[in-house]
């Protein structure tokens, strides 16, 4: 676990006060060194650099600090074991288990080391440069002296010794000096340490504002959202029933338009034929009307000249007393005037009945339209539809026969016809 994590921790748990007043002391009385420490995160972060100060030596190390380093490991355990427990103890299990921590770190019977004083770094260099006068120098410091042997082994005498003119450096005016740069630096590290106090209490306390704000932001965040949620839902749930509803009056309409369509292919090919056949009985009607208009010039003119140039042999023999010769010419006059009538009868005839189905094309061709644009614009009931059908395919009368008639139409055309409705 990092230090910033430990802080997150400790800041957002509902026990901070305790972690917060959590106070303990380092006091290492056998080197001379005394620290205190407020709040378990400053705790933690001493111990975490005091494990990796252990850490970066790179040369061997003694057996008494690798105790130094366990000394330190197991206090980061602890912390971190309460810290993972945090959420599952009571505040009363909290204030027992930093107890406990506190009791670790006032447990020093195998005399740890911090990594950073002096008389850890000159015991080092002793067992790196002397390693054999490493034993005695290391008691001497730690105040054990009456535990070394000088039997028979002068490196430990020497041990002793250096330790010895080591404690004795206050004395000279060089170490005095040292002692008083020393003082200086150790001042100036006070003052550092303070200032790192201060920052990580101002730290923490913006971090504790910052973590309020975030929960605060983080509740309008989800009000929002719920908000925009429900929202959303409304204006989807509207617009889908406004779609059905759409849908629903569009395949209405496109069935319509559909039926329309089948039945505008249904009729077009009738009303087509319809039409070119109205034209037809146009021409053939104008033609008619052209030759009645022929034979009437030729009847006229026929009459003129019958009546105005009569040849004198026939007048002669009428008025003279031949009846023989004056019936054959009456006889041969009415003939010819009984064609010229029955002719001209008859092509009027032709011609009139040519323009009434003329007509009557043309009607049934709107009237195709027509009922197109009632299935368009609204629905035909069966019997409607079976009277409109049968009138655009009944046979139309020609006037040419007597009592020509028109036939209701088929039932199969109306099958045919009408069958998809």
């Amino acid at each position: 676990m990092t230090d910033k994590e430990l802080i997150k921790i400790v800041t957002e748990s509902k026990y901070s006060n305790s972690y917060k007043e959590f106070n303990c002391n380092f006091n290492f009385e056998y080197v001379d060194y005394n620290e205190t420490f407020t709040g378990l995160d400053n705790v933690y972060k001493y111990i975490t650099t005091q494990i990796k100060g252990w850490e970066s030596y790179e040369q061997t190390l003694p057996p008494v600090f690798q105790n130094s380093k366990a000394y330190f490991i197991s206090i980061r355990d602890s912390i971190n074991s309460l810290i993972e427990q945090d959420d599952k103890i009571n505040e009363s299990g909290i204030i027992n288990r930093l107890s406990s921590i506190n009791n670790t770190i006032n447990y020093i019977r195998d005399k740890p080391f911090p990594y950073h004083i002096s008389q850890t770094i000159f015991l080092i260099e002793i067992f790196n440069k002397r390693r054999e006068a490493f034993h005695g120098a290391y008691h001497f410091l730690t105040n054990n002296i009456q535990s070394v042997s000088f039997t028979n082994n002068k490196n430990t005498f020497i041990g002793v010794l250096l330790a010895y003119e080591y404690s004795i450096k206050d004395e000279s005016d060089i170490y005095k000096r040292s002692k008083s740069e020393k003082r200086s630096l150790t001042q100036l590290r006070n003052e550092f340490l303070d200032k790192i106090n201060d920052s990580e209490i101002n730290l923490n306390k913006y971090y504790e504002n910052t973590y309020d704000n975030y929960n605060k932001h983080t509740e309008l965040i989800d009000d929002l959202k719920d908000s925009k949620e429900t929202s959303f839902n409304d204006w989807f749930s509207e617009t889908k029933e406004k779609f059905e509803s759409f849908y629903s009056i569009s395949n209405e309409k496109k069935t319509e338009l559909e039926n329309t369509y089948h039945d505008l292919l249904k009729l077009q090919a009738p009303a087509q034929y319809w039409k070119q056949r109205a034209t037809i009985l146009k021409k053939e009607g104008r033609k008619f009307m052209f030759l009645l208009i022929s034979l009437v010039l030729i009847g006229s003119i026929s009459l003129y000249l019958l009546l105005w140039h009569t040849p004198e042999d026939m007048l002669k023999s009428i008025f003279d007393g031949e009846k023989t010769k004056a019936i054959r010419w009456s006889i041969v006059f009415i003939t010819f005037i009984s064609f010229l009538f029955f002719g001209i009868r008859a092509v009027t005839k032709a011609m009139f009945s040519s323009y009434h189905l003329a007509r009557d094309a043309e009607e049934r061709e709107h009237l195709s339209f027509f009922y197109l644009s009632l299935l368009k614009e609204s629905s035909v009931d069966k019997e409607d539809r079976q009277l409109i059908l049968q009138s655009l395919f009944s046979r139309s009368d020609s006037g040419l026969l007597k009592e020509d008639s028109s036939p209701t139409m088929p039932g199969g055309i109306n099958n045919i016809i009408g069958g998809n409705h």
